[in-house]
């Protein structure tokens, strides 16, 4: 049986290219904070927050907030 070499893609931070706006209503994500207060926080309608949630999501390739939690901390997002 002949050895096959496996290689991995190092993901970096920049890779998942957030804007700095996404970023921030991340962090916001993050520390627990619901749309509403994020809207508020930001002072952006929670329409607006929707909106980039969804390109996070996508961005992150993921389907919840748990899980866009969760690669923020497991690819060190927030620093």
């Amino acid at each position: 049986m002949e050895h096959q070499e496996i290689s991995f893609k190092y993901i970096k931070s920049e890779d998942f290219k957030l804007s700095p706006k996404e970023i921030s209503i991340l962090k916001l994500l993050v520390n627990g904070l619901k749309d509403k207060q994020i809207a508020e926080e930001l002072n952006i309608s929670r329409h607006t927050v929707n909106y980039h949630l969804k390109n996070i999501f996508q961005k992150l390739q993921v389907n919840t907030r748990y899980q866009a939690v969760s690669i923020a901390f497991i690819y060190e997002l927030l620093k």
